[in-house]
């Protein structure tokens, strides 16, 4: 929502701007509740506590182009990091990560592309179109949406053949 405000600038975090969050204790009932800050205050703030990008949980439901600003940071960071000149092998691996990741890129685009198109149905027609291809049908409507959305792209996952 528009209520959003920087734990670190205090300035509003408006609506369609990346925001990343920190979940701490609530002081009031017991749980978590997230603090909110803009993606370049979180770093600057709690640059200390997160040192990968694999660290961040939810990192694979952003935005292809959110994920790329966190993993362009963290590929900086490993630069600075990085005294000796990248070898034979890391060409190698680089080469292949940014294979991977250009795949990755399309499945996220592709994914967002049939999300934002069922942003109109209501929670009921997500969970009908759940129901009938037998997949679970609770949760959020962001997590209908997901759910969907990964449905038609991969289709269902088979049983697993141990535990079936």
């Amino acid at each position: 929502s528009v209520r959003s405000r920087c734990n670190k600038c205090h300035n509003t975090i408006d609506l369609a701007e990346l925001r990343l969050g920190k979940m701490v204790p609530s002081n009031r009932f017991d749980g978590e509740v997230p603090r909110w800050y803009h993606w370049k205050c979180f770093f600057k703030k709690l640059k200390n506590e997160v040192m990968k990008a694999n660290e961040f949980k939810g990192l694979e439901n952003l935005k292809w182009d959110d994920q790329e600003k966190i993993r362009k940071y963290f590929s900086r960071k490993r630069k600075q990091n990085d005294s000796i000149g990248p070898s034979k092998k890391r060409r190698k691996t680089d080469e292949e990560e940014q294979d991977r990741l250009d795949a990755l890129r399309t499945e996220s685009e592709l994914l967002w592309k049939i999300n934002n198109r069922l942003n109109d149905s209501d929670s009921n027609e997500l969970k009908y179109i759940l129901q009938h291809n037998g997949f679970s049908d609770k949760g959020s409507k962001p997590k209908l949406l997901r759910r969907c959305a990964d449905a038609m792209l991969f289709g269902k996952i088979p049983p697993c053949p141990d535990c079936d």
